[in-house]
């Protein structure tokens, strides 16, 4: 792993897991078997309810498509936090262009954004950046803005 990644992260990551929640079995396979490279445990989930009838321990860090098909990611969310106060970190991604654009309402309880097409590497290093001691990003600055999309 590259250093920038703190042992407190590593330490986190590695007794937990990462979940991926996105109805596109294609977008979900590409992510896990990235994050899986990347030495990262993961599950993955094609809805909300799926992901909410999960019963194993709980994830280090949620990765969420905005749409879910029959559901959205805010839904999810709502959901997480009426359940839970402390829930993990939230990574939102979207093929939505102007992220500035979702009422910032919306972005309670939102670690980050992501853009699709999006950058793996980036999705990794939000994704330790979020386990590690020091957990604030900039939500509304999507993470795959001005780099080459993957």
């Amino acid at each position: 792993m590259p250093s920038l990644y703190s042992s407190d992260s590593l330490e986190r990551l590695q007794d937990g897991w990462v979940g991926i929640v996105d109805d596109d079995a294609s977008v979900r396979r590409a992510l896990a078997r990235y994050l899986r490279i990347c030495g990262i445990r993961v599950e993955t989930f094609g809805s909300a309810a799926e992901f909410l009838s999960y019963s194993g321990s709980p994830a280090a860090c949620l990765v969420i498509d905005v749409q879910l098909g029959t559901s959205t990611g805010f839904e999810l969310r709502d959901r997480l936090f009426d359940r839970d106060t402390s829930p993990p970190p939230l990574i939102f991604i979207t093929a939505c262009d102007d992220i500035a654009a979702f009422d910032p309402g919306r972005g309670r309880g939102i670690s980050a954004w992501l853009r699709k097409p999006l950058r793996a590497d980036a999705l990794v290093d939000l994704i330790y950046q979020l386990s590690g001691p020091n957990k604030a990003v900039d939500v509304l600055t999507p993470a795959s803005v001005n780099k080459k999309e993957a």
